[in-house]
């Protein structure tokens, strides 16, 4: 069921929730001109593992359209007021495409916050983008405000540039990349960070979640990298 919240500078923000909250947290954020629904294969499987929180961004889904500062760093300012509203201090990260470049950023910034990082195919850390090919395959909100909150966030997170300091990153690191992946294409060996751990899925592209849940399910539930 879709729950609502507003954060202490009143922007309201659309999430869902599943799982027993004893059981150790995981917020998933979502990629961009997508929504929370992206995660619909892997929601309730998660929550057998995890206290599993899916977020729609600012702009995005059913959170509010405004997004004043239309970066990513605008975004990870909004996920720490989140965190805040929502009483969760430690938690697991998970991040697809433009959510990965939020996750990584974050979790650098409050290292303390975050026990361990996931990125599906994340952009803007680093590794080349195809903007044309991340255009065709979003930005159809029937929303105008939305729309235009999306064109100006694709044109201000410097997907396709942005340098990320791997090095400076307190927690374990996972990245999941479809083989087939034309958005961002997958990185060689050698233009890898040493802390990261690379799960390769052939025949798979921009959305491993969605294509080959069940094989991304495995990875995120596995206790080795």
């Amino acid at each position: 069921m879709l729950k609502y919240a507003t954060t202490a500078t009143a922007r309201e923000f659309c999430y869902v929730e599943f799982g027993d909250a004893l059981l150790p947290t995981l917020i998933l954020l979502h990629g961009w001109s997508a929504d929370l629904s992206t995660w619909a294969y892997l929601m309730m499987p998660l929550s057998k593992h995890y206290h599993v929180f899916a977020l729609d961004f600012p702009g995005h889904g059913r959170s509010c359209p405004q997004i004043e500062g239309a970066d990513s760093l605008f975004l990870v300012k909004w996920l720490r007021e989140v965190t805040n509203t929502l009483d969760i201090s430690r938690f697991h990260l998970l991040g697809h495409s433009m959510g990965g470049q939020v996750a990584a950023e974050y979790a650098r910034l409050f290292p303390d916050c975050v026990e361990s990082l996931t990125l599906l195919a994340p952009a803007g850390v680093g590794f080349p983008v195809n903007l044309e090919a991340v255009k065709q395959s979003g930005g159809s909100s029937s929303c105008m405000e939305r729309a235009e909150a999306q064109r100006r966030l694709l044109a201000n997170s410097r997907l396709d540039a942005f340098e990320f300091p791997w090095h400076e990153l307190a927690c374990p690191l996972k990245l999941i990349w479809g083989a087939e992946d034309r958005v961002v294409p997958a990185p060689l060996a050698g233009q890898l960070p040493e802390i990261c751990h690379l799960h390769l899925l052939p025949g798979v592209g921009h959305a491993p979640h969605q294509e080959v849940p069940s094989e991304v399910l495995s990875l995120l539930t596995s206790r080795s990298l």
